[in-house]
């Protein structure tokens, strides 16, 4: 598996995103991105579908991340 990010500019955000394409068997994935909305940085996760399945506070959500890693002893 290989993450790689690729800056967009989607024309349904204010300002650009960063992409996460994750690459494994043949297939790109596109999880997340992180973008700003209101000065705030937030991170957009998707389905298989496509669709957005949820949006946090990026510092929240890697916080969370470590939490978790922590808990597992990682």
């Amino acid at each position: 598996m290989t993450i790689e990010i690729s800056k967009k500019f989607p024309t349904d955000r204010e300002s650009p995103v960063a992409e996460l394409n994750v690459r494994h068997d043949g297939v790109v994935d596109i999880p997340a991105e992180l973008f700003r909305r209101d000065g705030r940085l937030l991170i957009a996760l998707f389905a298989r579908s496509g669709r957005v399945q949820g949006e946090y506070p990026v510092d929240e959500f890697v916080e969370a991340i470590e939490a978790g890693k922590s808990a597992l002893d990682l």
